[in-house]
C-alpha cells in the first residue's frame, strides 16, 4: 500500500483530539447523544472482496474485516472514513447506506484508474451505528480497497451544561461544526 496521505488531498479532513466533544446519535438510557473522545486511532485497513456481490454492507456484524470501516456508538466507538483507493481495474460501485456513494443520478463505479491508492477519491463520511455503512457491488472479479479510517473511542460527556463547540454527526453520516450562540448549517435552529 502506498497511500501518500501526507500528501496535499490529506489536510483537507481534520483528526480531532482527546477531549474534543462530538454529538452522534442519543445517549445510552436517554443521555444527551455527546460524548467525548479518549482515543484516537488512525489507520489504513485492506478490505478484499471477490465475485460477483451486489451491495455487500460493510459493517461490524459481516466480520472482524470490517469493524475499522463501521462505528458502533453503544461500544463507545465513532468512525470517519476519509479516503479509499483501489488497487485492481474492476470496476466496483461503492454505495453510502442505500445510495450510490459518487452520484445519486447514476452509478459511478471505481477502480484503480480512478481511484488509485496513490491518489485515492474523498470520501469524508461518518459512522456510529450498523445503519451508517459502505456497501459494494461487483459484476466479477477482485477488488482490494485501501481505506483510511479514524477510530475515535469516546465516553459519554458528564458536564452539567451543554458544550459550547462541538462537531454533530448527522443520521446521514455527514457532520459540521456547532458553536453555541450561531445558527446550525441549512437550519434557524442556534
Amino acid at each position: 500500500m502506498t497511500l501518500k496521505y501526507h500528501e496535499d488531498y490529506r489536510l483537507a479532513l481534520p483528526v480531532f483530539k482527546v477531549g474534543h466533544i462530538i454529538k452522534a446519535g442519543g445517549g445510552s438510557k436517554g443521555g444527551s447523544g455527546f460524548w467525548v473522545i479518549t482515543k484516537v486511532m488512525e489507520g489504513r485497513i485492506k478490505i478484499s472482496e471477490t465475485g460477483a456481490i451486489t451491495k455487500k454492507k460493510w459493517v461490524a456484524s459481516s466480520g472482524d474485516a470490517y469493524k475499522q470501516v463501521s462505528g458502533n456508538i453503544d461500544t463507545q466507538r465513532i468512525v470517519h472514513l476519509h479516503y479509499m483507493g483501489c488497487l485492481q481495474a474492476t470496476a466496483s460501485l461503492m454505495y453510502w447506506m442505500k445510495d450510490p456513494l459518487f452520484s445519486p443520478e447514476t452509478d459511478s463505479t471505481v477502480d484503480s484508474t480512478i481511484a488509485p491508492d496513490t491518489n485515492p477519491v474523498r470520501l469524508d463520511k461518518w459512522s456510529y451505528d450498523q445503519s451508517m455503512f459502505m456497501a459494494v457491488s461487483i459484476a466479477a472479479g477482485t477488488q482490494d480497497f485501501v481505506i483510511e479510517t479514524v477510530n475515535y473511542e469516546v465516553e459519554e460527556y458528564k458536564g452539567a451544561a451543554a458544550p459550547t463547540k462541538y462537531l454533530e454527526i448527522t443520521s446521514e453520516g455527514n457532520a459540521f461544526f456547532v458553536e453555541k450562540g450561531t445558527k446550525k448549517p441549512f437550519t434557524d435552529e442556534a
